[in-house]
């Protein structure tokens, strides 16, 4: 070690470039040391682990790391999608989700989804029309596995609601299935979906019904 620099400088020194490292996925930390590589594969010319990374500067790394991963992934979560078009009586109806993107909100930059349960006021949004090709590849729909259960052959008959109602709600939760459902992760009683952010079945309209707590 160089005497006339002060120790600690030299470790933050050590740190500071391994985190430009780990922010450019050039070196990881796995539990069989460290994995140093560059766009090629190689070992990166510039960096030079003369003695191996203290329990300190390892620390630091998969800290700075595990945020990086974080941010990258920062959630966007939309709850519920409203109703979906093709409801005659309903002239203004389908935009809901569209209308994110009028607010500078892509629909691509939403990672979760939470449907509180498959009514079509609800889940009607995704269901029109170029809504689903515009989502992100790995979005989460989360959904409680009760819900999804009741919608196999759900029981209307205590409920008292118009005779056109029942068959309206069957096709847009139907719909809703079909389209998204390699997208839909199902829960059982609670989910975290973010920090601070968790959904908990508690039933209501339906049995699976959830509600959305933040912390």
């Amino acid at each position: 070690m160089d005497e006339d620099v002060p120790e600690e400088t030299l470790i933050n020194k050590t740190v500071t470039r391994i985190a430009s490292h780990v922010r450019r996925g050039l070196l990881s930390f796995g539990q069989h040391g460290v994995r140093i590589r560059d766009a090629t594969g190689s070992r990166p010319p510039d960096y030079n682990l003369s003695h191996a990374p203290s329990k300190c500067e390892r620390k630091e790394a998969r800290d700075i790391s595990g945020r990086a991963r974080e941010q990258r992934r920062a959630v966007r979560l939309l709850i519920d999608s409203g109703v979906g078009d093709g409801f005659e009586y309903f002239a203004r109806a389908g935009r809901s989700v569209m209308r994110l993107e009028a607010a500078g909100i892509g629909l691509a930059a939403i990672t979760d989804i939470v449907i509180t349960h498959l009514h079509m006021d609800h889940v009607g949004g995704l269901n029109v029309d170029g809504v689903k090709v515009k989502l992100r590849q790995d979005v989460r729909i989360h959904v409680s596995a009760t819900e999804m259960e009741f919608w196999k052959n759900p029981d209307f008959s205590k409920t008292v609601m118009p005779e056109t109602v029942p068959p309206a709600l069957r096709k847009a939760a139907a719909k809703f299935v079909e389209l998204c459902s390699e997208k839909i992760v199902q829960f059982d009683q609670t989910v975290k979906v973010a920090a601070g952010v968790s959904a908990r079945v508690t039933g209501g309209h339906t049995p699976g019904h959830c509600v959305v707590e933040i912390a």
